[in-house]
């Protein structure tokens, strides 16, 4: 009963860290941000976490591998769901359903804001608070749209 208890303690104790606060960023163990790779044999193998000074804890475990793709990536991201967000509101304007219009259009101007972030002219909270917001609003308007179309119809049969 001891020795079980003294292997328990000896696995939790120091220098050794719960599966949760792995880091599994590709640097650790190329000499990125926390130097070079522990000797061989060393006790503690596992990845060391990334500590996050700002929430006082570490970050999470899983997306880190996002942080790969350059900026550039993202804006391209953004600004292809830009243009098909105002390619789908002209359409719908040219067509007369304005609603709809107006839906793509603040979705369009939610992929903006998004690339503020990105282009480092405001900080991540703020421009995915607008965002969010905007994409809210477009979602409501577009299934606004997407109704009065269906109940129309119905009505028509009717």
């Amino acid at each position: 009963m001891a020795a079980e208890r003294s292997a328990e303690v000896e696995v939790q104790g120091p220098g050794r860290y719960a599966p949760w606060t792995l880091d599994l960023h590709l640097r650790t163990w190329s000499g990125g941000a926390r130097g070079p790779p522990p000797p061989v044999g060393h006790q503690n193998t596992r990845v060391q976490p990334h500590f996050n000074n700002y929430f006082g804890g570490f970050t999470m475990p899983l997306g880190e591998f996002i942080n790969i793709f350059p900026p550039a990536f993202f804006l391209v991201v953004h600004l292809v769901a830009f243009a098909i967000g105002a390619f789908f509101a002209y359409r719908s304007f040219e067509a007369e359903a304005s609603l709809l219009g107006w839906g793509f259009a603040l979705f369009a101007l939610a992929e903006i804001s998004y690339m503020t972030y990105h282009l480092n002219w405001t900080v991540f909270l703020f421009a995915h608070t607008i965002s969010e917001v905007l994409d809210l609003v477009a979602f409501i308007l577009i299934f606004a749209a997407a109704s009065q179309r269906v109940l129309s119809s119905a009505r028509a049969r009717a």
